[in-house]
């Protein structure tokens, strides 16, 4: 069988970290190291912790603004980012955008604002999309968050965090290696799974099928909702983790 390269693989290994304070203290964010995008305002130290970003929306020429910060690849694998956040005004935003910058291209993938207050948006590595080139995540030097404007007012949120998100559930989201020629099918019964799992309070995250070796320590279940066709490779992955005592549920196979 012949394997379709991708873009960048889905198990990626990539710990998102600001740059940390210039007097050492773990987890604090620099206004410094950020970079605002064009006649947009500065980071600013938020009382609490995190970084207050603004967006003035109010101004009719303007309907994006962002904000780039450094970023450096280490750390164990991780299926996608997660984007912490407080926002008191959802409805002044449109979408948010995470842009990962590798090698002189980016990728992006792109969430919207729920609700009000402090909260996680998820970008799984399936999500992004290459803008130009192939760009290796793995190897993202920079990111930039970018906000659209939704009502037309300013709008301002804290900046949290920019960290790896590893859920112990992940689920497998077939492209032509798994699903050959079903790949829009695969991707919704990965999306239900998904939002089921989450329905039941059970944080999950949407992998690709191209599999790295799995580590039951930080990943205690794969789930499988349509992938008819693996790959010996991937069985042979997925035999391994099950024999480290890693669990695998299969939704659908025809083997």
């Amino acid at each position: 069988m012949q394997r379709t390269r991708r873009h960048f693989p889905a198990w990626a290994i990539l710990s998102l970290l600001l740059v940390p304070a210039a007097t050492g203290t773990p987890g604090r964010l620099r206004p410094d190291a950020v970079q605002p995008g064009p006649s947009i305002p500065a980071a600013e130290s938020a009382p609490g912790g995190g970084l207050r970003l603004t967006a003035p929306f109010d101004r009719p020429d303007l309907d994006r603004a962002y904000w780039d910060m450094p970023i450096r690849p280490s750390g164990p694998a991780s299926p996608g980012i997660a984007v912490e956040l407080d926002c008191p005004d959802p409805a002044a935003l449109r979408a948010v955008t995470l842009h990962l910058h590798s090698r002189g291209h980016w990728l992006s993938a792109q969430q919207t604002v729920p609700a009000p207050g402090r909260q996680t948006l998820v970008f799984n590595a399936v999500d992004f999309i290459p803008e130009s080139g192939s760009p290796d995540w793995r190897l993202a030097d920079r990111a930039r968050l970018s906000v659209w404007k939704g009502e037309p007012r300013p709008v301002s949120l804290i900046l949290h965090a920019i960290r790896p998100h590893s859920p112990a559930f992940r689920i497998l989201q077939g492209s032509e290696r798994s699903a050959p020629g079903e790949t829009a099918l695969a991707a919704q019964c990965a999306a239900r799974a998904r939002r089921l799992l989450e329905k039941a309070g059970i944080p999950a995250a949407v992998t690709g099928d191209d599999l790295d070796p799995l580590d039951p320590r930080s990943c205690q279940w794969v789930i499988l909702p349509y992938n008819p066709s693996l790959t010996s490779r991937q069985l042979d992955i997925l035999k391994r983790f099950v024999r480290r005592k890693g669990r695998v549920g299969v939704f659908y196979h025809s083997g």
